[in-house]
């Protein structure tokens, strides 16, 4: 058999004719010039935080494509037949990010060192998992008996060096954020890389004209977008009348206080504008080129998903036309108008390449719309889920994880979760700190244990128990100890009634009853239940109470089981509708139900006139409280004071089934 060399080894196909058209050698200096690339356009900190000689490494991540196992796998490879016949092919290792770790941890100087070879755990991980979890690999792969492939394995590493520079030579073994940073780093540049649009068959690899090429698709990626500095405050939210737009004392507080990256955690009452405080830090950061980004967490898919508009609105006064934002949740293709028009494929392969259009931004969009890349984009809202599984086993975690590194991350609603999440939180704050990004927790009902919980998070302690409210915890990147900042000024004064009901068989019809004349008599009723059940349940017997007054519009239905599309319409309408003003061409009802679930008790602008809720966690009552009298606007007479009605469980309540 003629010897095969490097220049024969292929590393992509020809999708069409399944013929080898692209080396082992070109594929890995492609992507070791996107890394090259990539790397530069990093804020500083994240750079500080990937070692010495990723490059190359990134660059290495597919020499283990040089194995029987792997090339074997194109049948019209000139070479396939002779090379098969000299093998004994049952059990070829098929993987060769196995072989690629293996080989790198079997180079002369890291083999003498166990705690340098952690870091080839990243070549092991680049195609989504970890082949042997968080440790270097212990046994070799089976490669057939066949020597050869090892030498050319060695002669390309020589080459990428040579090119690239050393690998990574600083000790690793306890640096599990930071390889699992590398890994995500290592899988971007390789999807990039992979691009055969981009980077075809006989695209140059020379230094300069390699260069230009790499950083024309970054730029067409919108990567780096543009910032317009000097924004106020007012040319941020209302470009229109600045001057009629100040900061609130929340929001200049927070200003004043971040000035360095770190864990903010900001408290206060729902409408003071803790929204609008986390993105004026947000722009406030990128400014000062300290952040490159922003994701905006919320729990659900209906406050992330008005969250999202506003934010649009937010991002379109203070960057440049090149910005680029995702929505991101399981279904946010149907509820982002950009996405929709997007039309997506649902493939998650890692070519993905945009087609020619005329409109750069769409292109953009179109690279970044599935579910594995979204949270890539620059500028993103979505829900905590999807950030989350950046510190979960899941596949591909480490390409979130480095998607979310050196930007602002807003958790919003933080209260709201239950242990489990909360637990997971944390850990989400601790990677986050570590990948040099600035996380913004807001919440209105922190509790001082889950503050303390979260502060701990990010390594440091309190040394007091704060009681000024509304606050702002304040926790540098690299300090022990948080400090606490007072925010100045009184807080509103908001009167609400509650009134504690248990209906049974004997006094419901009644219950029912009153709260159907409230809506006759032109008040905008809430219902909250705690079950799609309840919701459904509640709404029949209210609808079949009311008359031919109230049109059938202003009578609806709100929980998570409806087809996404009906959900979304239902959703637009009663927020646009009980809204702060007219909006959409949707006025303020005289007289209006709604009846939802939990959906609606957080972080969505609806303003009830009335609000019957059922008996719930107290953090999550006060959630619910937020929509009652939420405006100030004229109320309608038997509502001029905030009512909230508490349903309690009958005695003999044994829960669903």
């Amino acid at each position: 058999m003629k010897p095969i060399s490097l220049k024969h080894c292929w590393a992509k196909t020809d999708p069409v004719t399944g013929l080898p058209h692209l080396s082992v050698t070109d594929h890995c200096i492609v992507v070791g010039s996107v890394a090259q690339a990539l790397w530069a356009r990093l804020p500083k900190r994240v750079q500080n935080v990937l070692p010495a000689g990723c490059i190359t490494l990134v660059a290495a991540h597919d020499i283990g494509k040089l194995t029987p196992g792997f090339q074997l796998k194109a049948p019209l490879w000139p070479w396939h037949e002779a090379l098969q016949q000299t093998l004994i092919a049952d059990g070829l290792t098929t993987n060769h990010a196995i072989v690629s770790q293996w080989h790198l941890q079997c180079t002369e100087s890291y083999a003498r060192n166990k705690k340098q070879q952690y870091w080839f755990i990243s070549t092991g991980g680049h195609h989504g998992r970890y082949p042997c979890g968080s440790k270097p690999l212990k046994r070799p792969p089976y490669e057939g008996g066949n020597q050869s492939f090892i030498s050319l394995r060695d002669e390309l590493l020589q080459i990428l060096v040579e090119r690239f520079g050393a690998l990574p030579s600083e000790l690793a073994k306890n640096e599990t954020e930071r390889i699992h940073l590398l890994t995500g780093f290592t899988i971007f540049s390789d999807w990039i890389g992979s691009n055969s649009d981009w980077f075809p068959p006989k695209v140059s690899t020379d230094h300069a004209s390699l260069a230009t090429t790499v950083n024309q698709q970054l730029d067409a990626l919108k990567w780096n977008p543009s910032i317009r500095t000097g924004r106020n405050f007012g040319q941020q939210f209302n470009p229109i009348a600045p001057n009629d737009f100040a900061p609130r004392p929340i929001q200049q507080t927070l200003l004043q206080a971040a000035d360095t990256p770190g864990l903010y955690i900001v408290e206060a009452p729902m409408g003071m504008g803790k929204t609008e405080a986390a993105l004026t830090t947000a722009y406030q950061r990128w400014t000062q080129g300290d952040e490159r980004g922003l994701y905006f967490a919320l729990p659900t898919q209906l406050t992330s998903n008005k969250i999202h508009d506003r934010i649009t609105d937010f991002l379109r006064n203070t960057l440049g036309e090149d910005s680029t934002q995702a929505l991101i949740h399981g279904n946010a293709w149907l509820g982002d108008k950009k996405c929709q028009r997007l039309a997506p494929t649902f493939e998650e392969s890692e070519k993905g390449a945009p087609e020619n259009e005329a409109n750069d931004q769409n292109e953009a969009l179109r690279w970044y719309n599935s579910t594995r890349k979204q949270l890539i984009a620059p500028f993103g809202t979505g829900t905590i889920d999807q950030a989350l599984l950046a510190v979960l086993p899941a596949r591909f975690a480490a390409l979130r994880y480095f998607a979310l590194a050196g930007k602002v991350v807003v958790i919003d609603e933080v209260h709201s979760f239950d242990p489990y999440m909360s637990a997971l939180i944390d850990r989400l704050i601790r990677y986050l700190i570590k990948a040099g990004a600035t996380v913004l927790i807001l919440s209105a009902t922190l509790t001082a244990q889950r503050r303390a919980e979260l502060v701990q998070a990010a390594d440091a302690i309190e040394n007091d128990a704060p009681q000024a409210y509304p606050l702002i915890t304040k926790v540098a990147t690299g300090a022990s100890h948080a400090s606490h900042i007072p925010v100045p000024g009184e807080l509103p004064q908001k009167t609400i009634h509650l009134k504690h009901s248990q209906l049974d068989d004997s006094n419901q019809n009644a219950f029912w009853d009153q709260i159907a004349a409230k809506v006759e008599a032109g008040a905008n009723v809430v219902v909250i239940r705690n079950t799609v059940g309840l919701a459904q349940e509640t709404y029949r017997l209210l609808k079949a109470r009311l008359s031919e007054r109230i049109p059938p519009e202003h009578v609806g239905l709100l929980h998570s089981r409806f087809p996404q599309n009906e959900r979304d319409r239902n959703e637009d309408k009663w927020t646009s509708m009980l809204g702060k003003g007219d909006k959409d061409g949707h006025s303020r009802p005289t007289g209006s139900l709604l009846v939802s679930t939990q959906i609606v008790e957080q972080s969505v602008d609806i303003d009830a006139d009335c609000l019957v809720t059922d008996l719930a966690p107290t953090e999550l009552i006060l959630q619910r409280i937020g929509r009652l009298h939420r405006h100030v606007r004229t109320r309608p007479a038997g509502c001029e004071q905030a009512i909230c009605h508490i349903l309690h469980p009958s005695t003999d309540w044994q829960g669903d089934a």
